[in-house]
């Protein structure tokens, strides 16, 4: 919080904005999801002002991550909706956030098909980026899915998969 306040008091926006960032991470991680908001929703504002974009994803998934804890999952999808739209430059990190966060939601809803198909986009991509732990978190999720739908086979397939993953 020092730092915050010293880019305040040098009028910093991009120290702002990280160091907000950082904050709401943080409340996020202690579960004080409502001040997490807050801190998000400032950081984006100023990430906005600064036409920071990646920032503005990573902020953007921060946020809808929050709302999903708490069950908020139309506010949560919007503002993943709105990230997609604005991730006109492609980042696929952002895009795999996006994707696998809306999965999650539209699993909790009950809508499997759009939970697969957002799961299954996600799990491309993160094996794009060659990122094993984030492709083990989404075969776990598309287990689960699978398993949902009482496609067995694709859930153990899948569970197969995190284990490969996961001692590789």
């Amino acid at each position: 919080q020092n730092e915050l306040k010293i880019d305040k008091y040098l009028n910093y926006p991009k120290g702002k904005e990280r160091e907000l960032g950082n904050l709401g991470k943080l409340k996020i991680a202690q579960g004080n999801n409502d001040s997490a908001i807050v801190c998000l929703k400032q950081s984006l504002d100023y990430e906005k002002s600064l036409h920071h974009t990646i920032g503005m994803l990573e902020t953007m998934a921060d946020i809808g991550k929050v709302y999903y804890q708490q069950k908020k999952y139309q506010e949560a999808k919007m503002i993943l909706y709105e990230a997609s739209n604005l991730n006109k430059e492609c980042y696929l990190t952002a895009n795999v956030w996006i994707d696998q966060l809306l999965s999650k939601i539209y699993f909790e809803e009950g809508d499997f098909d759009s939970a697969l198909q957002l799961a299954r986009r996600a799990l491309k991509n993160a094996s794009i980026l060659q990122d094993r732990l984030l492709s083990v978190s989404i075969a776990k999720d598309l287990s689960e899915i699978y398993s949902r739908k009482g496609m067995y086979f694709e859930a153990y397939s899948f569970l197969d998969t995190v284990n490969i993953l996961s001692h590789s």
